[in-house]
C-alpha cells in the first residue's frame, strides 16, 4: 500500500487537486493509476476478509480526497463508489480471482459444519459467534494443512 499511496500523493497537488479536470478523467486515472498499482500480483494474493477491509478502507480514503467529501459530510461509502462509478474492493478482488477461492472454500466449510448442528441458532450474536468460531477452526485447519505439506 505504501507505493500506491506514493502514486496518489504524486498526482494530489497536479490532479485531485485540480478543479479543471473533469471527475470522469479523475475517476480514469485513479482506476489505471492507484488501483493497478494497488491491485498488482493480486492473482497470487492469499486474502482474508480482514485484508479486504483494510483495503476497502484505504481506497475508500482516496475516493474521499478526489471527491472533497469529508467525513463530516455524512455521506455512506455505497453513496461515493456511486457517484464516482468505482466498484467495489470486493468486486475488484473478485474480478482478480482473489476472493472467490475464500468464499467457495467458506461456503463448503459452513455447509458441512451448519449440516453437523442439530439446531439453527436462536440469535444473531450467537450467529456471529459460531461464525467467528468456524472461522477459527477453518484457520487452525489450514496451518496444519499447510505444515503437513512442509
Amino acid at each position: 500500500m505504501a507505493k500506491t499511496s506514493a502514486s496518489f500523493g504524486r498526482l494530489r497537488q497536479r490532479l485531485w487537486n485540480n478543479h479543471h479536470v473533469s471527475m470522469r478523467d479523475k475517476d480514469n486515472i485513479y482506476r489505471a493509476i492507484v488501483l493497478s498499482t494497488l491491485l498488482y500480483g493480486a492473482e497470487a494474493w492469499t486474502v482474508y476478509r480482514r485484508q479486504v477491509k483494510k483495503l476497502h478502507a484505504f481506497m475508500m480514503r482516496h475516493l474521499r480526497s478526489i471527491t472533497r467529501i469529508t467525513w463530516m459530510d455524512k455521506m455512506t461509502n455505497k453513496d461515493i463508489l456511486e457517484r464516482t462509478g468505482q466498484p467495489s474492493m470486493e468486486d475488484l478482488l473478485i474480478k482478480k480471482n482473489l476472493h472467490e477461492d475464500v468464499t467457495k472454500a467458506d461456503s463448503l466449510f459452513s455447509n458441512v459444519f451448519w449440516s453437523q448442528k442439530e439446531r439453527a441458532p436462536s440469535s444473531p450474536v450467537q450467529v456471529h459467534q459460531e461464525q467467528l468460531e468456524a472461522e477459527r477452526h477453518k484457520d487452525r485447519h489450514m496451518d496444519i494443512t499447510l505444515r503437513a505439506e512442509r
